[in-house]
C-alpha cells in the first residue's frame, strides 16, 4: 500500500534535478557497466568535469544561495 505512493515521492525527487545531470548521470552509468572500478570511476570523472561548464551548475548554486527553486536550462552537454 506504501510502494506507489513512495516511488511517486523518490520520482519527484529524482524530476527536481537538472535535466542535463541526469542525462550525465545515466550516460556514466551505462558507460561504466562493463568497466572494472578504476576506469568506471575515471569515466565518471571525465563526464563530470565535461558537465561543469554547463549553466545549469551555475543555476543550482545560485538557487541554493537565493533559497529559490532552480530554473534549469536543458538537455545540451558537451
Amino acid at each position: 500500500e506504501r510502494l506507489m505512493p513512495r516511488a511517486h515521492e523518490l520520482a519527484e525527487l529524482v524530476a527536481a534535478n537538472a535535466p542535463a545531470a541526469l542525462a550525465a548521470t545515466k550516460r556514466a552509468v551505462w558507460e561504466s557497466l562493463d568497466m572494472g572500478m578504476d576506469a568506471a570511476t575515471a569515466n565518471g570523472w571525465k563526464i563530470i568535469d565535461g558537465y561543469r561548464g554547463h549553466p545549469d551548475v551555475a543555476e543550482g548554486a545560485r538557487a541554493f544561495a537565493e533559497k529559490r527553486a532552480p530554473k534549469w536550462q536543458g538537455l545540451a552537454l558537451d
